[in-house]
């Protein structure tokens, strides 16, 4: 039996091509309904835990899909003040007294506009991702 929770498809194989061999094999009905009995235990027994192997695999993709919707929602947020950040940068430096003091701010903004992208890759990388989970979902 623990074949049915180990491997519950291997398993129903195995049912199955019992249940064809059972009836080339002479038994009279006893034991036929015997051998019966077991082989549709165990077959529920495999269905059982493949159900409970697939309800427990769509609540870690459903999981998923709601920690990485969060993540993209938080992300939006960084881009939202980073861009703040770069709109206050971009005033510093139009006012900046001095060449090099000009240099250093337009350093901060690159430095925030490819954070900027590299935020925006990853959650087009989540997106992707929730669109795969969402797809084997609905299947």
């Amino acid at each position: 039996m623990s074949l049915a929770h180990d491997d519950p498809r291997a398993a129903k194989e195995k049912i199955k091509r019992a249940n064809a061999e059972m009836k080339q094999k002479p038994m009279n009905s006893t034991q036929y309904a015997d051998i019966r009995r077991m082989l549709d235990e165990a077959w529920e027994l495999a269905s059982q835990t493949a159900s409970e192997r697939h309800h427990e695999w769509r609540e870690r993709m459903e999981g998923h899909i709601e920690r990485w919707t969060e993540l993209i929602e938080k992300n939006e947020g960084v881009i939202e003040r980073l861009e703040q950040q770069i709109e206050e940068c971009e005033g510093m430096e139009a006012n900046a007294r001095s060449d090099e003091f000009a240099g250093t701010v337009r350093g901060w903004i690159d430095e925030k506009m490819e954070k900027i992208r590299d935020i925006r890759r990853t959650n087009e990388e989540l997106e992707e991702r929730i669109e795969s989970v969402k797809a084997k979902l609905s299947r």
